[in-house]
C-alpha cells in the first residue's frame, strides 16, 4: 500500500469513527421512554404525581446502558405499553437483587393481571389479580428459587390449562389465566430493577413487541476496539508517510474521534443524574413536549383543596349543621398517587363521613396541604392564617419532619398542641406512614408521647398500612400512596374521627347523668 492510500484510509477511517462517536452520544442524550413513545410511565397520568414520574419519562438515568431501571428516579416505577396487545408468549430479561419485578399483562380500565417475582422472600411471589387501584381480588402462590444476581431470562407462554412460566428456561408451573388483549408492562420496588430484551409473540410466531431500550446495543465494546484500532493506524499512517500537513490533519482527528468516543462511555457507564424538574413550569415543559402522557386530571386541585380557595369558599367558618375537618399536611395528603382528584384519601374520608347520615350534620373536609413545604411552614399557616379564617372543628395533623432530626419540630408541635386545646379545636395526630420507617420511628414515639400528655387520639397509619401489606400494592415511593393505599387510610381516619366523636358525646352524657 502506498503512504498516499495509508493517509487517505487512515483519515477517512478516523472521520467515520468520530462521526460514529458524535451520533451515539447524541442518541444517549435523547436516549428516552418519552422519544421512544412506545411505553408510559403510569405515574405521569395521576392527578398528583408522585415525585419522579416527570424525570422517569424525560430523562436519560432510567435508560443508562441501554437497559431499562424500574428503581430510578425514586423507585416502585411501572411502565405500560403504549398500545394494547394480545400475545401468545412472552420474554423479557430481568435482574434483581433483594427486590421484586412484577410482570403485568390484560391490563384493562379497570382490572389487570400480574407475576410478582421476589428474591426477598419466596413466599411473596405468585400470580395475581388485582384492580387498576392496586386491591388484590385473587392470589396464587408461586414456588420461584432463589435466582443469581446476574441476568435471567423469564418466559411465559400459553398451554393447554393456562400460562406456565420459567426463568432460566427452569419451569415453575402453570398458572390459572390465560392472555387476552391489553396492555403489558413492569413494576419495580425500591431497589433498583433491570428489565431489558423484551419479545412479545401472537399465536402464529408473529413478533408484537421487540423492545432493548437503547441503539447500536452490543456494538460500543467493539467500536472501542476499533477506535483504538483507528487510532494506531492513524499514527503508523502519519509516521510512516512523514507529511507534516497529513500527520497534523490525521493527529487532530484522531484526537477528536477519541475525545467523542470517550464521552459515548462516560455516558454509557457513569450514572450522570440530572436536574430533576422541581418547579411547575418544568413540568409543563414536560406536558407540552408530550401531552398525551399526562393525565386529563392534571389540575388537580378541587373544591376542597387548599390553600388557593380559602377566602373565596371557606373563610367565615363552617356554615350552620357543618363540622368542618382540616386536614394539615404536604405531598402526601395533597394525594399523590391517586389516580384522579376524588380516589385521594381526603375526598374519600368526606364521602365515608358523610355516607352515615346523622341528623343535623354534614361533613366538610378541607386540604390543607402543601407539596414540598416543611411541616414548621406548614404550622406557621395555620397558625397565622388559616385558624382564624377557617374556623375549624377538628384538625388532623398528618405530618412529620423532612429529616432523621425530628427535635426540631417537637416546639411547635407543643405550641400547637395547646392553642388548639385551648380555643376548643379537636385534634387527632397521625404517625405518618412510610415505606421505609427508619427515620420516623423516633418521630412517631414523639407523636404518641405528645398525644398522651395532651389528651389526644393518635393513628399510627404506618402499622395500619403494614396489617394490609399482602392485600395490595400500597407504594408508588417510600411515602407516596397507591390509590388502593389512599383508601386504606380514608377508612381509618373515618374510624378514629367517629370514634373521638363517640366518646366525646358518650363523655358529656355521662357528666350529664351525673
Amino acid at each position: 500500500m502506498t503512504r498516499r492510500a495509508a493517509r487517505f484510509l487512515a483519515f477517512f477511517g478516523l472521520l467515520l469513527l468520530a462521526a460514529a462517536g458524535g451520533l451515539d452520544n447524541y442518541l444517549q442524550f435523547h436516549n428516552t421512554l418519552a422519544r421512544g413513545g412506545r411505553w408510559i410511565g403510569s405515574k405521569l397520568r395521576m392527578a398528583v404525581h408522585p415525585v419522579g414520574s416527570v424525570e422517569f419519562m424525560f430523562t436519560t438515568l432510567p435508560l443508562r446502558r441501554d437497559v431499562l431501571n424500574l428503581g430510578s428516579c425514586w423507585g416502585f416505577q411501572e411502565v405500560l405499553s403504549g398500545a394494547p396487545v394480545r400475545p401468545a408468549r412472552v420474554d423479557f430479561d430481568f435482574r434483581c437483587e433483594d427486590a421484586f419485578v412484577v410482570f403485568i399483562f390484560n391490563r384493562g380500565e379497570d382490572r389487570f393481571e400480574g407475576l410478582r417475582l421476589s428474591s426477598e422472600r419466596s413466599s411473596d411471589s405468585g400470580y395475581f389479580k388485582a384492580t387498576t387501584e392496586g386491591m388484590f381480588l385473587s392470589r396464587v402462590p408461586l414456588a420461584v428459587p432463589r435466582w443469581g444476581g446476574g441476568w435471567n431470562r423469564f418466559s411465559i407462554f400459553s398451554v393447554g390449562g393456562g400460562l406456565e412460566v420459567r426463568i432460566n428456561d427452569v419451569s415453575l408451573g402453570t398458572v390459572p389465566a390465560r392472555f387476552e388483549t391489553g396492555q403489558i408492562g413492569f413494576r419495580g420496588s425500591a431497589r433498583p430493577v433491570w428489565v431489558d430484551n423484551i419479545r412479545v409473540w401472537d399465536a402464529e410466531g408473529k413478533v408484537l413487541l421487540r423492545e432493548s431500550f437503547g441503539h447500536w446495543k452490543g456494538l460500543r465494546r467493539r467500536a472501542v476496539w476499533a477506535a483504538g484500532l483507528g487510532l494506531l493506524a492513524g499514527f503508523l499512517a502519519w509516521y510512516g508517510s512523514r507529511d507534516w500537513r497529513w500527520g497534523r490533519r490525521i493527529s487532530v482527528l484522531a484526537l477528536f474521534a477519541a475525545a467523542q468516543w470517550l464521552l459515548s462511555l462516560a455516558n454509557f457507564y457513569v450514572p450522570w443524574r440530572p436536574d430533576p424538574p422541581r418547579h411547575e413550569v418544568d413540568v409543563q415543559r414536560a406536558r407540552c413536549r408530550a401531552p398525551a402522557l399526562f393525565s386529563e386530571h392534571t389540575g388537580y386541585r378541587g373544591e376542597d383543596q387548599l390553600p388557593e380557595n380559602f377566602s373565596k369558599n371557606f373563610s367565615g367558618g363552617p356554615a350552620p349543621g357543618v363540622f368542618r375537618i382540616l386536614l394539615l399536611g404536604t405531598s402526601q395528603t395533597a394525594g399523590a398517587g391517586a389516580h384522579r382528584v376524588e380516589r385521594a384519601f381526603v375526598p374519600r374520608l368526606k364521602a365515608l363521613l358523610n355516607e352515615r347520615v346523622v341528623p343535623g350534620r354534614r361533613y366538610e373536609c378541607l386540604n390543607g396541604s402543601i407539596a414540598g413545604v416543611k411541616a414548621e411552614e406548614i404550622l406557621k399557616l395555620y397558625d397565622g392564617e388559616w385558624k382564624s379564617l377557617l374556623k375549624p372543628d377538628m384538625v388532623i395533623f398528618n405530618l412529620s419532619p423532612p429529616g432523621d432530626n425530628p427535635d426540631e419540630l417537637m416546639v411547635p408541635m407543643i405550641r400547637f398542641l395547646e392553642k388548639n386545646r385551648g380555643e376548643g379545636i379537636r385534634t387527632i395526630l397521625v404517625c405518618e406512614a412510610r415505606y421505609v420507617s427508619r427515620t420516623k420511628s423516633r418521630w412517631n414515639r414523639y407523636v404518641k408521647q405528645l398525644g398522651e400528655s395532651f389528651g389526644v387520639p393518635v393513628v399510627d397509619m404506618h402499622e395500619h398500612l403494614l396489617k394490609h401489606a399482602a392485600d395490595g400494592f400500597l407504594w408508588w415511593d417510600d411515602s407516596h400512596f397507591t390509590p388502593y393505599a389512599h383508601g386504606l387510610v380514608a377508612e381509618r381516619l373515618r374510624e378514629a374521627v367517629e370514634a373521638f366523636l363517640g366518646d366525646e358525646k358518650n363523655g358529656r352524657k355521662a357528666r350529664g347523668r351525673t
